[in-house]
């Protein structure tokens, strides 16, 4: 028995799925409130910006300045904010979230699960969302979108007051005319640093900024981990999401079902190494957030980056490398790191192979020694 069909067969009602194409959809307007919201270009009036759409809104940003006023109308207010604001607006971000037959593991109806890999190629293509606890003075760092996908949507830093005032929760319709700030620190550095991107976000500090219509609509979010996960006598890593709507009560339930059902399925015997929702998590994970994983072990997301280049270019050389190494003895391994000129005495090379192995070929990559580091492996195999 399939463990992920009979979950996913179960699941209709909280649409915890991950219809790709869905995605495709995601900058429509939002057809259940009174005001429909229409794609266009942004008006620029003598005091302020307005945007009609998400992708308008990301489009325009490399104009916008520091401390302009910005207007959206008919936005929702999410507590889901993207793993990296705008990458899902990049150039070749539509690609990478465009489901490949290659890539899927299981297909059960209108279900499709996709195969580790494949899930990091669609996070790499702006699919992917956390949600943080309030700072200690009361702030919430959120999202913006016209589009009802927190993905895709516009941080949003809300004060306690507004918050309050307004009673805004999940799903808030509101409209208003916000600034556009640099991000806190405390939160910024929450983000991984991506070229062309801003680290900036819409702030409403006082109620009048904000009008709210007294009514909540769903919003399309995609919790996210990193997985770390056997294959054969290797490690890899890889991203995690699971796509739901915030209107469904089973909603927490169901993600933390699915991702305790995926990390043990097809022999994987994974564990998750970050966690979605940083305040209440939603599954067992190794470190409170992405921001500590990257601090204490940037070697897992180097690699998840080398291997979705390869897929990329229709090329495994990074996985083959990390699985021909994870079949030798690390005193082996070690005499593999100073033959391939790494530098071994930077790398550490204590522990089991498997994980030796991911330095290993995390320093080739490096330092552009791969296709030598390949070539010593060939000749040791003979």
């Amino acid at each position: 028995m399939k463990l992920e069909a009979d979950l996913l067969r179960g699941l209709t009602a909280s649409l915890v799925t991950e219809t790709l194409a869905n995605y495709e959809r995601a900058d429509e307007p939002l057809l259940c409130v009174p005001r429909l919201v229409q794609h266009g270009k942004g008006v620029v009036s003598r005091d302020h910006h307005y945007f009609r759409s998400d992708g308008d809104f990301w489009s325009g940003i490399r104009t916008l300045p520091e401390g302009a006023q910005i207007e959206l109308r008919d936005a929702v207010v999410t507590e889901w904010v993207a793993r990296v604001p705008g990458l899902y607006w990049q150039q070749n971000s539509e690609f990478r979230r465009t489901t490949r037959q290659a890539l899927i593991e299981e297909k059960v109806g209108n279900f499709v699960t996709l195969k580790p890999i494949g899930k990091s190629e669609v996070v790499s293509g702006g699919i992917g969302t956390l949600r943080f606890p309030p700072s200690e003075a009361g702030y919430r760092l959120g999202s913006l979108t016209m589009a009802r996908n927190a993905s895709s949507g516009v941080p949003f830093l809300i004060s306690p007051d507004v918050w309050d005032a307004h009673d805004l929760g999940e799903g808030s319709l509101v409209s208003g005319r916000m600034t556009w700030r640099r991000l806190p620190i405390e939160w910024s550095a929450k983000f991984p640093s991506v070229a062309g991107l801003p680290r900036n976000c819409l702030v409403a500090t006082k109620p009048i900024e904000v009008h709210a219509y007294g009514r909540r609509v769903a919003v399309e979010v995609h919790p996210f981990a990193v997985m770390e996960y056997e294959t054969n006598e290797a490690l890899l890593h890889d991203f995690v999401f699971a796509t739901a709507q915030t209107c469904d009560a089973t909603m927490r339930s169901a993600i933390s079902t699915f991702f305790e059902q995926y990390r043990k399925a097809q022999g994987r015997q994974g564990r998750y190494l970050t966690a979605g929702d940083v305040g209440e998590p939603m599954w067992e994970a190794t470190f409170p957030s992405p921001e500590d994983l990257r601090k204490a072990e940037p070697v897992a997301l180097r690699l998840i980056e080398a291997r979705l280049n390869d897929v990329m270019c229709g090329e495994e050389a990074v996985e083959a490398a990390i699985r021909q190494l994870s079949q030798f003895q690390p005193s082996d391994l070690r005499k593999f790191a100073v033959a391939a000129e790494l530098n071994a005495s930077r790398i550490d090379l204590e522990g089991p192979s498997a994980r030796l192995a991911l330095r290993i070929v995390e320093a080739a990559l490096e330092r552009g020694r791969l296709p030598g580091l390949l070539r010593i492996i060939q000749e040791e195999a003979v």
